[in-house]
């Protein structure tokens, strides 16, 4: 795992307490992660403090700024999370990852605990900061409409293992892989062309769960394409170009190509105000 050229599980306690000022991660549930006990300004300050950057009117004014930047007023910082909406919450978790101004921000689930209308303010206040600060994020997601918007590249995982990787327009739109495939047809979303299969194309696959064998592809058991295909049970397929900027981790892919999915309808292409 390499940042910068340095592989991060090298370093000593002191070297991650320097890295973290350029690393930051906002998790899942923005309640569990907010102390109960500490109000808006003293929960955006702590790093601040932890760090010991500038005075303490400095850091008080960086948390009026980065509040303002992600729309949250002078009268939220006396407030505890108990008093405040999971919008407003997970606002607060964006705030405090954001004010040491770091270069890579992971953002993981941002939106799964919030309702569908908080879900959009939040898709689109982070494209605003990505834009207006100049900021990176990784983004782990389950929902592919949050990804098409917030992504320029996707990396689909199964397993532990990547096995498709692209540019995200091209890889959700035209899928390669039969795990991304299917993850794309079963994506409920308004405007999707049906993407029709047959009773053959399941023939041979099984509900069997996800495997980590180091021998074989560890998708062949739910695969519509292997159908106990030689290769897939003793050759774990390495990710390999397949159109473009599309990567893929499948013997049969190519092999497959003229029976991938249709792509999805031009309604799908939206801009991020269409979640609002």
């Amino acid at each position: 795992m390499l940042w910068d050229g340095v592989d991060l599980t090298s370093l000593s306690r002191e070297e991650w307490r320097i890295a973290r000022r350029q690393l930051q991660i906002v998790l899942q549930n923005p309640y569990s992660t907010l102390d109960p006990r500490m109000t808006v300004l003293d929960t955006v300050k702590e790093p601040l403090d932890n760090y010991s950057i500038g005075t303490a009117a400095d850091r008080i004014e960086a948390v009026h700024q980065v509040l303002a930047k992600v729309g949250l007023g002078p009268d939220f910082q006396s407030r505890l999370p108990a008093k405040l909406s999971g919008g407003q919450r997970q606002r607060v978790a964006l705030a405090r990852a954001l004010v040491l101004n770091p270069a890579l921000v992971i953002l993981d689930e941002p939106v799964s605990a919030l309702d569908v209308s908080i879900q959009a303010q939040v898709v689109n206040l982070i494209l605003t900061l990505q834009r207006d600060l100049g900021i990176s994020c990784i983004v782990i997601l389950h929902d592919l409409a949050v990804a098409r918007q917030l992504c320029d590249r996707v990396l689909v995982m199964y397993a532990g293992r990547v096995v498709e990787q692209g540019d995200a327009e091209v890889v959700l739109s035209t899928p390669a892989h039969p795990y991304t495939r299917a993850l794309v047809a079963a994506s409920p979303e308004i405007g999707k062309e049906l993407v029709r299969t047959s009773r053959a194309e399941h023939a041979g696959a099984s509900s069997t769960r996800a495997t980590h064998d180091t021998v074989g592809c560890r998708y062949r058991f739910r695969c519509t394409l292997s159908r106990g295909a030689t290769v897939c049970q003793i050759e774990d397929p390495e990710l390999e170009m397949f159109a473009g900027t599309q990567y893929v981790a499948c013997h049969l892919a190519k092999n497959s190509a003229s029976d991938k999915p249709h792509p999805v309808s031009e309604q799908l292409r939206t801009t991020p105000s269409a979640l609002t």
